[in-house]
């Protein structure tokens, strides 16, 4: 017989606005570590419906704890929510609401709420002694620190706390000689004390927030520490179809052509573009097994919006969805629909035993699930999450073909990067500095060409080295790039790097000449190039 849920509900008032609060309290991984939750491991099998369960287990005071785990739901920006049915212990079910609402004048209210279901005589006594109280007082403290810190925000809020709440003093280090020393001083300090998370899914351009430092030199502290011995770097190609798992490779070399799932079972190619991750891990890391969250929007970074519904069950929510390009999907059901927003959208999602349909409305969101069965629906950004290292950007950082000379295809083997910029630079006079943001991919007859994964770089940095270099002829040149591993190193193939070189050798000095291809790339982004030549 099941007992009655107990609930107890909280409110705050805070002066952050939801959208300031939502990645610290979205962050399910580090919160549950923030207040002290243990690790725990998944595990996923299907029932005689072909239903897909999902089971966790973890261990406390050498006693083994099991219980069910639904898909957690959530809507970015707005409120998440987890459930719980334990096969043991005190309580049947436990779970939590957090709703964020957003106030006229500024500011948010937060509401909480927690849910438990007593077991037996040790359940009962738990809740009317407090059991419940004590879990939302905790987490009110945690809410209101993170509100604080959004109000002057100084370094990581996660890392801070950890390194607040560190037993052990950090380690004393020489003091350093050159900068690359001062910056792996910083990251060592830093990883001492690191949320697990960190340690097990290291990724440089989150250890760049936490550190105060760019981009360009996190990743240059983690390559050096992959050299040192002292962190693993790993690709995670993650699956096309049902994006909720990755295949894990040590090396550029090791990753197939074509991979099969092991969680839905689906086969898939190699995408270099937007489809392999790259991370970094603290080596022999003795950190116990599990995670402190193994679901959540912390989990699936790039899905907007989960929601499980039964069958014929309607949902509605307040909020739409931004621009982007999207894929609306019925975990283990209907085939995926992709759909593109040019601007802020309503939506209503229709599922059905055999379809997904995506339509637009005015405002707001709808998802039905008309099928037989219940569904975990989700609404996925296509491609990378924005604090995601891609292949293209690793090979674009002169530091990782430094550095990392050996790490390349197998030999003669190709691979498409997706579109992205090269830069020829005629009459240089000197060599570039290896601690620039960009590689130099070819340096001959006097010409010397760099690669750029994103505009946006491109930009910048060639601005600045035009400054710098009034003598030099620059090109630049935008479109599809691919690679190939040919006598022991990465070459960059096709029509990009070719058109780039030409255009310099035959330029101006102190300008920079855009191919066609390129100042159209720029125009479609409202960009212009300063020094461009006309």
């Amino acid at each position: 017989m099941r007992n009655r849920p107990i609930h107890k509900t909280y409110e705050w008032t805070l002066k952050s606005s939801p959208e300031a609060l939502w990645p610290y309290l979205s962050d399910s991984a580090r919160l549950n570590e923030a207040l002290g939750q243990p690790r725990y491991t998944i595990f996923e099998t299907f029932d005689a419906n072909g239903i897909r369960r999902r089971y966790a287990e973890t261990i406390e005071d050498e006693t083994r704890i099991r219980w069910e785990e639904p898909p957690f739901e959530w809507v970015t920006g707005a409120w998440w929510r987890w459930r719980r049915f334990h096969e043991d212990g005190p309580f049947q079910e436990t779970g939590a609401i957090l709703m964020l609402s957003p106030l006229k004048g500024g500011g948010t209210t937060v509401r909480y709420t927690l849910t438990a279901a007593p077991r037996g005589i040790m359940g009962k006594m738990l809740t009317a002694s407090g059991h419940l109280k004590l879990a939302g007082v905790g987490f009110e403290k945690l809410t209101k620190r993170i509100d604080s810190f959004c109000q002057n925000p100084k370094g990581e809020f996660f890392s801070n706390l950890a390194a607040e709440k560190a037993k052990a003093k950090p380690v004393d280090l020489p003091k350093p000689a050159t900068p690359d020393g001062e910056i792996l001083n910083q990251f060592a300090h830093w990883l001492s004390v690191a949320p697990h998370t960190d340690r097990q899914n290291l990724r440089s351009k989150r250890l760049a927030r936490c550190l105060g430092i760019s981009e360009a030199e996190a990743l240059r502290a983690c390559l050096l520490a992959v050299r040192s011995g002292d962190l693993t770097m790993r690709y995670d190609a993650i699956c096309s179809a049902c994006r909720a798992s990755a295949n894990e490779y040590s090396s550029l070399r090791d990753i197939p052509a074509l991979m099969a799932c092991g969680r839905c079972g689906g086969g898939y190619h190699r995408n270099m573009d937007d489809g392999v991750e790259v991370l970094f891990r603290v080596a022999k890391a003795d950190d116990g097994s599990g995670a402190p969250c193994c679901s959540g929007p912390s989990v699936a970074r790039h899905v907007r919006i989960q929601q499980s519904l039964g069958a014929k069950e309607r949902r509605e929510m307040l909020q739409g969805l931004p621009a982007g390009s999207y894929i609306a999907r019925a975990v283990d059901g209907p085939a995926s629909e992709p759909f593109v927003f040019s601007k802020a959208q309503g939506f209503r999602v229709v599922v059905t035993d055999g379809d997904i349909a995506v339509s637009t409305l005015e405002k707001g969101g709808v998802i039905e699930n008309h099928a037989k069965r219940g569904y975990a629906i989700t609404l996925e950004h296509t491609g990378l999450p924005p604090d995601t290292l891609s292949v293209p950007e690793l090979l674009s950082a002169q530091a990782f073909r430094t550095l990392m000379p050996d790490e390349r295809l197998a030999d003669g083997d190709t691979a498409s990067l997706g579109e992205g910029v090269i830069m020829a630079v005629a009459d240089l006079g000197h060599s570039i500095d290896e601690r620039a943001a960009t590689a130099v991919i070819e340096d001959e007859d006097g010409c010397r060409s760099l690669v750029f994964a994103t505009i946006d770089a491109a930009k910048e940095t060639g601005e600045a080295m035009l400054k710098a270099h009034p003598e030099a002829r620059f090109a630049m040149d935008y479109g599809a790039l691919s690679i190939t591993s040919l006598g022991g190193q990465i070459v960059y193939t096709g029509t990009v790097p070719e058109t780039a070189q030409r255009l310099a050798r035959a330029g101006y000095r102190g300008k920079i000449v855009l191919s066609g291809a390129m100042r159209e790339a720029l125009s479609d982004r409202n960009l212009s190039l300063q020094g461009a030549a006309q």
